[in-house]
């Protein structure tokens, strides 16, 4: 009987100590992610044609690392594709030249310096903490960020912009 009650309370301690951990605004820690190349993740696709996708950055700050982080999201949406993700999202890059960006350099050079026009096209899905995944060293942060990319929006631009054909 004592082993039962011990089993239950120990069980209930595990249970609050995850759900009360969940409601923090701080991010996950994952040790040495910092340092670790992750790959921009398709996590949804939505019906108004934006995408939902885990993307990482790097940085000596926390803002540094998530912009960064919305340049990778975005790089990945345009140049790259998605290989991980969910079935049924649009996985393929939106410029599907080779060798685009380099190409395109005069346009996407301004599209994604700071404060540049990539920022009206993706956005943080949630500001709580269980969004964020964070690596750290003693010099530079990580972090995972859940991002809306407004795909449908970015390849009307790039139409308008001559970049693609319609």
């Amino acid at each position: 009987m004592k082993k039962t009650v011990r089993l239950i309370v120990c069980a209930l301690i595990a249970v609050a100590a995850t759900t009360t951990g969940g409601c923090s605004k701080k991010p996950t820690v994952v040790p040495a992610a910092a340092y670790t190349n992750m790959e921009t993740v398709c996590l949804g696709q939505n019906g108004d044609g934006t995408l939902t996708v885990r993307a990482w950055g790097r940085g000596t700050s926390q803002s540094e690392a998530v912009e960064q982080a919305k340049k990778n999201a975005l790089a990945t949406v345009l140049f790259n594709g998605f290989s991980q993700g969910v079935q049924g999202a649009e996985r393929h890059p939106l410029v599907m030249e080779v060798n685009g960006r380099e190409r395109y350099d005069y346009y996407f050079a301004p599209f994604f310096r700071d404060g540049g026009k990539y920022r009206k096209y993706v956005k943080e899905n949630s500001k709580s903490g269980e969004a964020r995944m964070k690596g750290s060293t003693k010099s530079i942060d990580g972090y995972g960020v859940v991002l809306d990319v407004d795909r449908r929006a970015l390849r009307d631009q790039l139409v308008k912009d001559g970049i693609l054909k319609p």
